[in-house]
């Protein structure tokens, strides 16, 4: 339950133009959806909110997994069901109401679920999908994902037939009681913002672009000779670039990559202490990165293994589409997804065996560390420029690539290849 208390006297509050305006609809929404756009983003969102749900059944469990989808804000829903609510529908399923009894169940459900977010769509047939398909085979077409609950096992089948067909994602939903189970089918998915918990520095220490490298000539050749002030503000990756370039003199220019030898790194990070400075932040944070800064963006892997396959599967997949167009047919729903997929995935592939020399595109963020407010805007500046140069050469292979498997130019716009990369 929630209260609201007014005070005993309120004062009226003078009159404020931002106040009465109407908000427009941009920061509407963001104030609507603050919470879930800190996690997947604006691009996230649209992405939610271009997506069409259709719900088999109305049942308790079908309604609470449409309820989760509904209030994030997807664009719309249909629930297709042939049932009346029932005395059974009362005690389990929270979008049904006394004055329903009898009365269809997907028109019921569906009400009560638009309560939940006005801007989400929501229609419903009031049939069993099994008519539904019988006189609308093509029905399930247009939708972006399925939830079937409580199906016959025939009508799943037939349904799990078309969705693997037009490659729709179907989550399968039967509870008995207190025992359920939840079924994923789809051909192929694809996860481009994995959020890991444990993001691993770029920094390029071990391989520092040419602006970078200018920048610590130019300002921090020698850090012996900087005055007090200005050695406390040395940020921590110049640090990390002296040591490792004073390490790799003495190694024969190799670079340090076993746990041994980056501990000698930061035993060189030590000497660069000057006891009479009382704070001495910079090189604490050069010698917590040490292990993580001092690596190389290679693909891992597993993620070699995935790009070293991907021209040939967006070969294949061009190929499908190219077939079903010949045929006069219309490209399976998640089809693009996966040609968008694959054709950055290929591009990426080209860029890390051609102009990368082995290593993933910049990232572009820099860290937060000690330094003067100009040079770490100068950083951050640079870091952002590398990245955006990096995705430029990515985004002309995709062009590249994509002219070469006729494929529409648009697949790999600049900002899904600026995630992706």
């Amino acid at each position: 339950f929630f209260l609201t208390f007014a005070a005993a006297n309120p004062q009226p509050s003078p009159p404020s133009a931002t106040r009465d305006a109407p908000m427009a609809p941009d920061n509407e929404k963001r104030k609507r959806y603050d919470r879930q756009l800190r996690l997947w983003g604006e691009h996230g969102q649209a992405a939610m909110e271009d997506c069409s749900v259709c719900l088999l059944n109305g049942t308790g469990a079908g309604t609470e997994a449409l309820k989760n989808l509904v209030l994030p804000g997807i664009g719309s829903f249909t629930v297709v069901d042939g049932a009346v609510v029932t005395e059974a529908d009362l005690g389990n399923n929270f979008f049904v109401e006394q004055r329903d009894l009898r009365t269809s169940r997907a028109a019921c459900v569906t009400r009560l679920l638009q309560e939940l977010n006005e801007h989400v769509s929501g229609a419903f047939v009031a049939e069993d999908i099994a008519q539904v398909l019988s006189s609308r085979p093509d029905f399930l077409h247009s939708f972006g994902l399925v939830i079937a609950t409580q199906l016959p096992s025939r009508e799943l089948c037939e349904v799990a037939r078309i969705c693997a067909d037009r490659s729709i994602p179907l989550i399968a939903l039967h509870v008995h009681g207190f025992f359920g189970y939840l079924r994923l089918a789809l051909p192929e998915h694809v996860v481009v913002e994995s959020h890991p918990a444990h993001a691993m520095l770029d920094l390029r220490v071990l391989a520092p672009p040419a602006e970078l490298r200018s920048l610590v000539a130019d300002r921090f050749a020698s850090l012996a000779a900087l005055p007090d002030a200005e050695f406390s503000h040395v940020p921590y990756v110049v640090l990390l670039l002296h040591a490792v370039e004073e390490w790799s003199a003495a190694h024969a220019g190799a670079h340090p990559s076993s746990y041994a030898q980056k501990k000698e790194v930061r035993a060189l990070l030590e000497t660069y202490r000057r006891p009479h400075l009382l704070s001495d932040t910079n090189i604490e944070e050069a010698l917590a990165a040490a292990n993580t800064a001092l690596s190389r963006p290679e693909p891992s892997r597993a993620l070699s293994s995935l790009l070293a396959s991907a021209r040939g599967r967006l070969s294949g997949l061009a190929a499908e589409v190219h077939a079903a167009t010949a045929r006069g047919e219309e490209a399976p729903t998640g089809q693009r997804t996966l040609l968008s997929f694959w054709l950055m995935a290929a591009s990426l592939q080209a860029y890390v065996a051609g102009e990368g020399g082995g290593l993933l595109p910049a990232s572009g963020a820099l860290p937060d560390m000690t330094a003067d407010t100009a040079t770490y805007v100068q950083l951050q500046e640079l870091y952002a420029r590398q990245a955006r140069a990096d995705v430029a050469a990515v985004a002309a292979h995709a062009a590249h690539i994509a002219s070469l498997e006729s494929l529409p130019s648009d697949l790999a716009p600049l900002a899904e290849l600026t995630r992706f990369c």
